[in-house]
């Protein structure tokens, strides 16, 4: 870790993954307006993608020999261009988010061909607001999935998840 932030107030990978979960809550609260849901979604699969580096950063050299072990790989040869596939390997939800993130940045993404996956913005089920005589409808964004039709809410807690249970067992940047 750093005592100088590397961007704005983010220091290590902890005030990443926080921003993840803001990133997260702002999906959920877009309501009604679709470039802002999409907006929001399309940021919460970059900082989910770029964890990645910020956790390789942080780790201290016994912490990436143990995930080399874990990856079965030489823990000597182990570099952030091996732990990027195997962190997508573990964690199916962050591999979407990679592809979205890759794709966004890039227009286009080869990582992930092996993944049938379409994302989209569509409208959701109808509701009533007390007080108002007409029904509403909120923009959600969904994952077509390798057939399944999925909430990218539920990819999004998925990668979210992901990170929580691999950081804080490991200690990763415990005094961040």
């Amino acid at each position: 870790m750093t005592d100088e932030p590397r961007t704005f107030e983010l220091r290590s990978c902890r005030d990443m993954m926080a921003k993840m979960e803001r990133e997260l809550e702002r999906v959920r609260s877009a309501g009604s307006e679709r470039g802002i849901l999409t907006d929001h979604g399309i940021n919460f699969a970059w900082t989910a993608w770029h964890m990645a580096d910020w956790v390789w950063a942080d780790m201290t050299g016994a912490q990436r020999h143990q995930v080399a072990v874990e990856a079965g790989a030489d823990p000597n040869k182990f570099v952030l261009a091996d732990f990027q596939p195997y962190v997508c390997s573990k964690s199916r939800a962050l591999a979407l988010c990679r592809i979205i993130a890759t794709a966004a940045k890039h227009s286009e993404c080869r990582f992930g061909a092996d993944i049938d996956m379409d994302p989209d913005v569509s409208l959701g089920p109808t509701f009533f607001v007390a007080g108002v005589s007409t029904p509403q409808r909120r923009w959600v964004l969904k994952l077509d999935v390798d057939g399944d039709r999925v909430p990218a809410t539920e990819v999004f807690e998925a990668a979210l998840g992901y990170w929580t249970e691999f950081i804080y067992p490991r200690q990763i940047d415990r005094d961040g």
